[in-house]
This record gives C-alpha cells, sequence and structure tokens, in this order.
C-alpha cells in the first residue's frame, strides 16, 4: 500500500506542482548490465507467414521473464507491439495468451509481438492476499522495467522499426502502460484497457 501511494503522490505531485519527471524516471530505471538476453524455443506447429517462438530473458530483478515472440518471416523492419495481460483471478487468459490471437493476426499483417508474463503468475509466485493494494504495486513496477528491458533486447537483437513500438496493456497492465507513458519515450502508441 505504501507503495502504491508514493507511486500516485509523484505522479500527481508532477502534474500538480511541476515536480521532476526525473524521480519517477529514477523508480523505473534498471540496471542494463544485469539484463541478458532471451532465449528462444520453437513453439508447437508454425503458421504460414508467421513464426510462434517462446521467448525469456534475465530481467532487471535477476528472474527469467517468460514470453511468447510471434513474429512474421520476413526482412525488412517492423513495428513493435507489446502485449500485458490482465490478473483476474481464476481466468484462463491470466497470462500471455489473452492477446495470442491479436498478435497472430498482427504478425500475419506485419508486426512483431512480444507478450510476458507478468510477475505475480510466474513459477514460485505466492497468492497475493490483498490483490487491490498488496504485492501489486511493486509487481507493476518490476513489469515496467521488465518491459524497457523488452525493448532494449529487441531493438538490440530484432529488425524492429525504433519509430513504431506500440504497448496495449489490460487492467493490471494497463496500471503499467500508464508508468511507461511517463518514462518511455520509445513507445509511440498505447492502448490501455
Amino acid at each position: 500500500m505504501k507503495l502504491a501511494l508514493a507511486i500516485f503522490l509523484l505522479a500527481a505531485g508532477a502534474l500538480a506542482q511541476d515536480v521532476p519527471l526525473e524521480r519517477l524516471q529514477a523508480l523505473l530505471d534498471y540496471d542494463r548490465s544485469a539484463v541478458e538476453s532471451g532465449f528462444l524455443r520453437m513453439q508447437g506447429p508454425q503458421e504460414p507467414g508467421i513464426g510462434i517462438v517462446d521467448y525469456s530473458f534475465v530481467g532487471p530483478a535477476g528472474e527469467r521473464v517468460p514470453g511468447t515472440l510471434v513474429a512474421p518471416r520476413q526482412g525488412e523492419p517492423t513495428p513493435l507491439i507489446l502485449f500485458g495481460h490482465w490478473m483476474m483471478a481464476g481466468s484462463l487468459m491470466r497470462n500471455r495468451q489473452e492477446f495470442m490471437e491479436e498478435a497472430r493476426l498482427l504478425a500475419r499483417a506485419g508486426a512483431t509481438c512480444l507478450l510476458l508474463d507478468g510477475p505475480l503468475i510466474r513459477q514460485g509466485a505466492e497468492p497475493d492476499p490483498e490483490p487491490m493494494n498488496g504485492q501489486g504495486p511493486l509487481a507493476q513496477v518490476q513489469m515496467a522495467k521488465e518491459w524497457r528491458a523488452a525493448i532494449d533486447l529487441m531493438l538490440a537483437d530484432w529488425n524492429i522499426d525504433p519509430e513504431r513500438i506500440a504497448y496495449v496493456g489490460h487492467s493490471f497492465s494497463a496500471g503499467v502502460g500508464a508508468m511507461l507513458a511517463g518514462v518511455e519515450k520509445r513507445i509511440g502508441s498505447l492502448v490501455l484497457m
């Protein structure tokens, strides 16, 4: 609860009192040397024109960040679309699969899509007894750092057009997107649901 309040006060204070955005930036900065490039493993039967692979990397918190990369099979630079899922308890879509159909469709249209699992559903994560003010704010900050690291890795390892990066976030991940909107200038378009 204290971290959520601190984030809210930082954001509200920056808007109301002209507090430097650097304070929010510092909260979402990470040690780039701690991030390790991802590894890939082909996932199931492939579809014509696109590749679907399991993709993960060691994130800023030192843990493996699991995801799925859905990309067109072409050589020209592509847009990058980042998809963040919701956290509704009991939902079958409480993971990176929530936006898999959209990612397939957009990859067939020429975009590279990255879907990551949030920290609260990864192997070893403990259930959050206070989903509205418990682990959530810390997990959102961690996830924002992981998305920033993912952008770094995608730009370094893939043929991504750096001028065409978008983020789609639902519920929990919409909050992450709101944080990213304040500090991550490489993201040109956001959809926050």
